[in-house]
């Protein structure tokens, strides 16, 4: 079957985005004429009709316990696509040793399961072990988070057990009709007890669109929970199958102690857990499921490699992202997948700086900002700034905002501004390139591209490149000058938020 398709991106928010995938089209079949008992059987491929991806910022760094899941998009998804059944693929990023990144994206995988099935099981295995490297250590601080969430307010969720987090547990515990048995030796809370507070956490933090409880049964995934170790319901991928590829320079630039705080929040996009939705009827034999268990190691995953897996993986001169290249996955099996998935796209984080006319940055400054087909938000801007998060480009918005309002009145949103989100360097239409980036600078895009570029030149041409020509044509001096113009303007925004 072939995609008719690029497929329909239903939501994208800062937990991710949701999308149906291609619809496919028939592929005629030839089959052979039979005068006997012979016949002919044709087997489809097992293929996914949308998708449900979940940020990183749901998890902490190296960590499996999630704070929150947002299952409206999934929740709707579902009702789109009625009877899909579900598999959940956790994946990291590519730093640090296969090993432990598998590990690490199965954990993810099952905790998410869990939270969906509301199975504390799941999340009882997780609380009590820990990675290859004891790194994903829930400990402490899962109990403190979950207790705040409850309303049992500890006054820190750092890890650190103190007497408030004691007593904190022990009013828990008491107020539920639990014994009080509090912490042991391990730092750990019983089995009763974990039982009741993570039940009741789950139900707090996965939440539809009306933010009630929204839970899932394990005949709604694809191996209903037949496969050992959730095989089939849940695959670690670790970082065999990332979205992006930073460039070879880029990489030694970003592995470098100074800038790994850079490269993380780059490759936040990389770390994802992915729910793949199959038609309905859909099941599998998890004996037959190609995909290792959560548990297993590395080897069943390199066992289903592209034959250049090993270098799809590495750096290259130049920085590839998966939907343009198609050639940052090792895993075929998932490739296969994947390919013409809406979700497997590098979504971006924009800051936006609010001024008032005389130029001074708006502190506290309200404001209401819509990008693309999103809901609109609404919130206040505490530094100046406008934080964006996870935009699928290229993509518009519109910032409204205004002076703050004095107590008891309403905000009055005196300005409006109109952004083009990632703007690329594209000698093949440079025009477009450079009406979207003049736009971007204060020349408005209703205004002719020729009367734009010559008060740019005159703007700019003085001070910048005092032999730039000002005649309002789009030549190789004032193309360059206008990217290093809008370049310094996105290093200054930097500079000035750090």
């Amino acid at each position: 079957m072939g995609a008719e398709n690029e497929g329909i991106v239903r939501q994208v928010s800062a937990g991710g985005i949701a999308a149906s995938h291609p619809e496919l089209k028939p592929v005629p079949i030839l089959v052979g004429p039979s005068v006997a008992d012979e016949f002919n059987t044709v087997r489809s491929f097992l293929v996914p009709s949308a998708c449900f991806r979940r940020e990183d910022n749901s998890f902490d760094f190296d960590s499996s316990f999630i704070f929150d899941f947002d299952a409206g998009p999934l929740k709707d998804l579902m009702i789109l696509h009625a009877g899909s059944k579900l598999s959940i693929f956790g994946h990291t990023d590519p730093v640090g040793q296969d090993d432990f990144n598998k590990v690490l994206s199965g954990r993810r995988a099952q905790s998410v399961q869990g939270l969906l099935l509301r199975d504390v099981a799941l999340w009882e295995d997780l609380y009590r072990s820990h990675d290859t490297q004891g790194k994903d250590k829930w400990g402490v601080k899962s109990v403190q988070i979950m207790l705040n969430q409850v309303k049992f307010l500890t006054g820190r969720a750092d890890g650190v057990l103190d007497e408030p987090t004691k007593d904190q547990l022990q009013k828990f515990e008491t107020a539920r009709g639990l014994a009080p048995s509090g912490f042991d030796g391990k730092q750990e809370i019983s089995k009763l007890t974990f039982k009741q507070l993570a039940t009741e956490y789950m139900d707090v933090i996965c939440t539809d669109d009306d933010v009630k409880p929204f839970a899932l049964t394990r005949e709604e995934f694809l191996a209903r929970g037949k496969g050992k170790q959730g095989k089939g319901d849940i695959q670690g991928c670790g970082e065999f199958n990332p979205i992006l590829l930073f460039s070879a320079a880029d990489k030694a630039r970003l592995d470098q102690k100074d800038n790994q705080r850079e490269r993380n929040e780059k490759n936040r996009t990389n770390r994802r857990v992915m729910i793949l939705l199959f038609g309905a009827g859909s099941e599998i034999d998890p004996a037959k499921w190609p995909c290792p268990t959560v548990k297993e190691g590395v080897t069943g995953c390199k066992a289903r490699f592209f034959s250049d897996g090993e270098q799809r993986r590495k750096n290259t001169a130049d920085e590839r992202e998966f939907a343009k290249t198609k050639d940052t996955f090792a895993c075929r099996f998932y490739q296969r997948l994947l390919v013409a998935s809406p979700c497997e796209r590098v979504l971006r984080n924009f800051d936006i700086r609010l001024y008032a006319p005389d130029g001074q940055v708006i502190r506290d400054a309200p404001f209401v900002v819509t990008v693309g087909s999103r809901k609109p938000v609404k919130d206040v801007a505490r530094d100046g700034f406008v934080r964006l998060q996870d935009v699928e480009v290229p993509a518009a918005c519109v910032v409204e905002w205004g002076l703050p309002a004095k107590e008891g009145e309403e905000p009055e949103l005196s300005f409006r501004l109109e952004m083009f989100l990632d703007v690329q360097q594209d000698d093949s239409n440079r025009e477009a390139e450079a009406t979207k980036r003049l736009h971007n600078l204060g020349y408005p895009e209703r205004f002719k591209l020729q009367d734009n570029v010559l008060a740019f030149q005159r703007d700019f041409g003085q001070s910048r490149n005092p032999a730039l020509r000002t005649d309002g044509v789009l030549d190789d001096d004032t193309i360059a000058l206008l990217r290093n113009v809008y370049e310094r303007c996105d290093d200054d925004l930097g500079q000035r938020r750090a």
